[in-house]
């Protein structure tokens, strides 16, 4: 691995290990029900307004993280899209008013703490506006140092589970359909018309988005993940897998509350999803445990920003299908 991409990968991967105790993955009542197509969930949701067919929204990349403009009351700022997070959170160095949610989240090294929860009266991202909208606290401020800017909060799955979602990040937009009765898009409203490299079911569980993956012939469980700064494999996986990961540099990370974590950085030989091969795709070999405890099941990998940036993704949330198109090339 080339130095230049060596440091931004270890880079990645420290904000990964940081994240994986800031963003506190917590059970989710209820989610065992069955969604219809407006599938907001009550619980984690509150009154929502779209008045649109579709939504074009401008995103920023500040390194390997998707930043989305939204006003919370009367304070607009920066929120990181976020499908690793079941629901809205907020940074609570700037929202402070809150209660025990009666919940508990376990952080990379697995220590336990409350979860504190907080309702917000007026939210909104563009012309998609929430009403009462429930959300998490939790501290942020480890990745406003790392990246020098204001992160109000994170924007998690349970606001855009009526949609489809189009993410573009060499156009920098994110786009939101609305669907038709059957979930789908309509044919007048669709951005994107090139056919898509990659079809892929997912399931939706705790508002957590999981593929089924392939490495080294043995069958996976994949969660995506637009707030992870790498692609992540378990350290708990059998040798036969592990043996296709390919070491460049062995490290300990300090991530939340000084706790130590080893990491192992490199590349996957070849990662199949969908029966598209993907090559030498970097990633890191770390401990995901608490993460499939939050989630419910087990989970084997992440895929992160490493995937975004291989085509147009798209995430419809209610026929439950992950897309990938070409990249659009730009007219000179």
């Amino acid at each position: 691995m080339k130095a230049p991409d060596l440091n931004r990968l270890l880079l990645a991967i420290s904000l990964l290990i940081c994240s994986l105790g800031a963003f506190a993955r917590t059970s989710v009542p209820g989610d065992e029900k069955a969604h219809s197509v407006v599938n907001l969930s009550i619980l984690f949701s509150g009154a929502v307004c779209d008045d649109f067919q579709t939504l074009v929204i401008p995103i920023k990349r500040i390194q390997n993280l998707i930043i989305i403009e939204a006003r919370i009351d009367t304070t607009i700022g920066n929120f990181i899209l976020d499908t690793g997070s079941p629901i809205l959170v907020l940074n609570k160095t700037y929202f402070r008013k809150g209660w025990d949610a009666n919940l508990s989240a376990a952080n990379a090294g697995g220590t336990i703490t409350p979860v504190m929860r907080t309702k917000v009266d007026d939210f909104a991202i563009r012309e998609l506006y929430f009403e009462n909208l429930p959300a998490d606290l939790n501290d942020l401020g480890h990745i406003e140092n790392h990246r020098g800017i204001k992160i109000l909060g994170l924007l998690g799955v349970s606001l855009f589970t009526s949609f489809e979602m189009v993410i573009d990040v060499h156009k920098s937009v994110l786009y939101l359909h609305k669907l038709d009765k059957n979930g789908v898009v309509p044919e007048n409203q669709r951005i994107v018309k090139s056919e898509p490299t990659l079809t892929v079911p997912f399931k939706l569980t705790r508002n957590t988005i999981t593929v089924d993956v392939v490495v080294a012939g043995k069958k996976l469980v994949f969660c995506v993940d637009t707030g992870a700064e790498a692609n992540a494999l378990s350290n708990r996986l059998p040798d036969k897998v592990l043996e296709v990961f390919r070491v460049s540099k062995r490290m300990v990370l300090v991530g939340t509350g000084g706790v130590q974590t080893e990491v192992l950085l490199g590349t996957i030989d070849d990662i199949v999803i969908g029966g598209r091969s993907f090559k030498n795709m970097h990633a890191a070999i770390t401990r995901l445990d608490n993460l499939g405890e939050a989630y419910g099941r087990t989970i084997d990998g992440m895929l992160g920003s490493n995937f975004l940036v291989k085509g147009i993704i798209s995430i419809n949330f209610v026929t439950k299908e992950l897309r990938m198109h070409p990249f659009e090339l730009t007219k000179p």
